[in-house]
Formats: structure tokens, C-alpha cells, sequence
């Protein structure tokens, strides 16, 4: 039986400075990982949340920042749809400081 190949390891520095034009991928203890980038269904319920989130935004005291690489742990970014963070962060920082809400 074959063995199973492991992907390479990156850093988070590396992951971090890195674009992929075929669409973001999120980065878990050490491996960058693909994302489903969803159906037109998916799609269409994420615009609905990112303009009716947005719209509350001062009320809530969040902001609405689609799509934008999100540090849950040290070794785990993801890229949620729809991610809410606090905004006293400044947005070239809300990676570094979590969602207001995050699924691990």
C-alpha cells in the first residue's frame, strides 16, 4: 500500500503574504487548505446577510468585513463568509484579533 503524501508545511508569515487568484485559502497548523467557495444559493444568502448586517452596523457595534482572513489560533486563520468584528480594530489588524463570533 501506498503511503499517504503530506502536504508541505508553510508558515503563517508565508501564508499570510501570500495572493492565490483562484480564490483566498485558509491555513490550519501549518497547511493551506482550499476553501468550498459554495453554490449560487450559498452565494445569494451570503449577500443577503453582509447588507442586512451592514445596515446595523453602528447599532450592533460590529463591522461587517466579508471574506477576510481571520485569526482563530495561533496556527488556525480562516475565512469565514460573513465575519463580524469589533470595530475599534483597525481593519489592516482584524486578522490578528478574531471575530466577534467564530466557527472552529
Amino acid at each position: 500500500m501506498a503511503a499517504v503524501p503530506t502536504p508541505p508545511l508553510v508558515t503563517v508569515e508565508e501564508y499570510l503574504g501570500t495572493s492565490y487568484t483562484d480564490g483566498d485559502r485558509e491555513y490550519l497548523d501549518g497547511v493551506v487548505v482550499e476553501r468550498n467557495m459554495g453554490a449560487p444559493g450559498h452565494s445569494a444568502l451570503q449577500k443577503v446577510l453582509i447588507v442586512h448586517l451592514s445596515a446595523f452596523e453602528k447599532q450592533l457595534q460590529i463591522a461587517v468585513r466579508p471574506e477576510c482572513r481571520t485569526r482563530i489560533e495561533e496556527t488556525r486563520y480562516r475565512v469565514p463568509d460573513s465575519p463580524c468584528h469589533d470595530p475599534a480594530v483597525p481593519a489592516d489588524q482584524s486578522r490578528r484579533a478574531g471575530p466577534a463570533a467564530a466557527d472552529r
